[in-house]
């Protein structure tokens, strides 16, 4: 995926390690995997290629060909590359139950057998039903899919979707009919399956909002996002937990990341944010040390934050 590679090549900073993308592209569960990616804009591209070999992003980066160093205009909202294949799945099995449905008929493979797809769709799938909100749902649809084809110019995604007595096309079909290589539609739908669960969250749909999906927290950040959720300090948690309180912050930053919703005024100020985001904008570096050096703010976990907080409000 050619055009991938060039964005994730554009994004990496120089001062990270290749092993810090590598680890970042293969999906390493660490929290400071996915502080990388949100300081690198490459969210998106977290968890994308889960088997390739180190040699091979070592490769990428240090390819110096005009191919690979050139910048793209492509933008990527940032959301993980994960959740948007979850949206995406559940959107196909929503509209493919709709289709059934419709047809009468109940005899059918489900495009997806997750059990949390299917039990997210089935909840969604209900509520269209009782409230006989299928035009409204297809008014979505045709929103979303002019969306698409305005931000991107193409929308491919509807050959992948399932319904009574139609199945989706594969990537060689696809490929024949509109004369694009394999990779180009890889790629591009890497690009639609992310700027359709940016709709999902941010356009108006009373049902297809229904469908954004969250990348799941790690079980202890999960046990201290509800305390956090039910009044409890960092403090308290930390005490209760028997943990460092540095632990503690690292599960806030996760949940941020990953767009849980949070109140963050107790522990940095609006004056304090608009400090780091001055600095954020006018330099560019990997390393939190260096941030952290030229900042007059001299607390790690402020900075964090910051930069999280200004790098998903591109989600807004």
């Amino acid at each position: 995926m050619k055009s991938i590679n060039r964005y994730i090549k554009s994004h990496y900073l120089p001062d990270k390690s290749v092993k810090s993308l590598w680890k970042l592209l293969i999906g390493a569960r660490t929290q400071q995997t996915y502080f990388d990616a949100v300081m690198q804009d490459l969210l998106p591209v977290y968890e994308l290629y889960p088997n390739v070999s180190f040699e091979a992003v070592t490769r990428l980066v240090r390819n110096d060909s005009e191919e690979n160093i050139s910048l793209i205009n492509l933008k990527l909202y940032p959301y993980f590359y994960y959740a948007s294949e979850l949206s995406f799945s559940s959107f196909v099995l929503l509209l493919q139950t709709v289709s059934e449905y419709l047809y009468h008929s109940s005899d059918y493979l489900p495009s997806s057998n997750r059990l949390f797809i299917q039990q997210h769709v089935k909840q969604l799938f209900t509520k269209i039903k009782n409230d006989d909100q299928f035009i409204q749902l297809a008014q979505e649809v045709d929103d979303l899919s002019q969306y698409i084809f305005k931000a991107t110019g193409s929308c491919y995604f509807i050959h992948f979707l399932h319904g009574h007595q139609i199945r989706p096309d594969s990537y060689e079909q696809i490929s024949k009919q509109f004369n694009k290589s394999i990779d180009d539609i890889r790629s591009q739908m890497i690009i639609e399956k992310n700027l359709m669960l940016h709709a999902f969250k941010t356009r108006e749909y009373k049902l297809l909002s229904y469908l954004y999906v969250r990348t799941p927290l790690h079980i202890n950040t999960s046990d201290t996002y509800q305390r956090l959720i039910n009044g409890d300090s960092i403090d308290i948690i930390q005490r209760n937990k028997s943990v460092r309180i540095h632990t503690i912050q690292d599960h806030i930053i996760e949940i941020l990341i990953k767009d849980y919703p949070l109140d963050i005024s107790n522990y940095l100020s609006e004056q304090e944010y608009i400090t780091i985001k001055e600095i954020i904008e006018n330099n560019r570096y990997g390393k939190l040390k260096t941030l952290y050096e030229i900042s007059p703010i001299k607390d790690y976990f402020k900075l964090k934050i910051a930069i999280v907080k200004y790098k998903m409000e591109q989600c807004k």
